[in-house]
């Protein structure tokens, strides 16, 4: 018994001298992007965040009047599926409109403080808009207007000749099989 606590003691201190630390990894996957030429992307510029940001919000806020629209004319249609449909849309869009507004104030308080922020919550920004275009995308669908709605299809339909039509002459023309006799029960 004496002996095998030292084997497993030497087997212990081994696999801790094998196991990959987080520098390693963190290594390795530097290296990994430095062989397949992988380079970070330059994060963009206070200008260009400003700029940028200022036509997501205009964006989303004509997304908005759009939804907006829509949900008038199917009131006015007195559709209330479509309406339905729409009114689902258009609340979640207010809700991403004002998790939207929130990300643009960070937006413009880290651009003014400096502390190099700004790129992660613009980053959230472009993803809030770009998750509103959807939901525009979708109110229209709910309408019937938009990429999934083509108009109303037509079918066309030609089908082959009934093989075993009754009213057809038939070569089994024996005349008509009497009738079964009734039961003497009833």
């Amino acid at each position: 018994m004496k002996t095998q606590a030292p084997l497993a003691r030497a087997s212990l201190a081994t696999r801790r001298r094998t196991r990959p630390t987080r520098r390693d990894k963190a290594d390795k996957a530097s290296d990994k992007a430095d062989k397949t030429g992988d380079k970070k992307a330059k994060p963009p510029t206070a200008e260009e965040i400003s700029k940028k940001s200022s036509e997501l919000q205009e964006q989303m806020s004509q997304d908005l009047v759009h939804v907006g629209r829509l949900q008038q004319k199917a009131r006015k249609d007195k559709d209330v599926i479509k309406l339905n449909c729409v009114n689902d849309k258009l609340v979640q869009m207010k809700a991403m409109m004002n998790l939207a507004d929130d990300k643009r104030t960070q937006i413009t308080d880290a651009l003014t403080l400096g502390n190099g922020r700004a790129p992660e919550h613009f980053t959230d920004y472009t993803r809030s808009s770009s998750d509103i275009k959807k939901l525009r995308e979708e109110a229209d669908v709910c309408v019937g207007v938009g990429p999934d709605y083509l108009g109303d299809s037509k079918l066309n339909v030609s089908n082959p000749g009934i093989p075993d039509d009754p009213t057809a002459s038939s070569s089994f023309d024996d005349g008509v099989e009497p009738p079964a006799y009734a039961s003497p029960f009833s």
